[in-house]
């Protein structure tokens, strides 16, 4: 019986203090998510914003015209703070992209999520010449300052596997058997 008071004590606390959060913590990427986004630009990103879903309640001008500079194709934009970088995650292009920012608007990195069929053409030939009968499924692209580096995922007909390309080098990153 003590030990039923004493969980229910406990669960009462939590939600009033989620509670709390929720309605003053500003500092809480949460407590933003229900309040319309302002900006001072009619930018793409800005309008794209959903404002249920975009956490972080204002995006800093400079921030914002730097996003839409590297990002032009940037659709259904939503950012949200995480320390002291500025995270987006949208689509472009029939990819799946996500980003960050630090605060003076240098890109941090970008790792883009997309089908074979928009791989550059050096980086394809170089993977279907060293995986002769496989296809290639998924691609993940990850940029670091001047670095490209192309995750894909092949098909043979007794395992799939998951290799990278970077700097014209080939490697197998993980096998798995079917």
């Amino acid at each position: 019986m003590k030990k039923s008071v004493l969980n229910l004590a406990t669960s009462v606390i939590l939600l009033c203090a989620g509670s709390f959060s929720t309605l003053y913590g500003q500092d809480n990427p949460v407590a933003s998510n229900t309040k319309k986004a302002p900006s001072y630009s009619s930018s793409p990103a800005a309008e794209a914003a959903d404002p249920k879903g975009n956490a972080m309640i204002f995006l800093e001008s400079n921030l914002l015209k730097k996003f839409n500079k590297a990002f032009p194709e940037a659709k259904d934009a939503v950012w949200y703070r995480d320390g002291n970088m500025t995270r987006f995650y949208f689509h472009g292009d029939g990819t799946i992209v996500r980003s960050a920012m630090n605060e003076k608007g240098r890109l941090l990195f970008t790792i883009r999520y997309y089908e074979p069929d928009h791989l550059p053409r050096a980086v394809a030939s170089a993977i279907r010449d060293a995986f002769p009968g496989y296809k290639m499924r998924q691609v993940t692209e990850v940029s670091i300052d001047e670095k490209i580096a192309f995750i894909v995922k092949v098909d043979g007909m007794d395992d799939w596997l998951q290799v990278k390309y970077l700097d014209g080098d080939v490697t197998i990153l993980q096998k798995f058997t079917y």
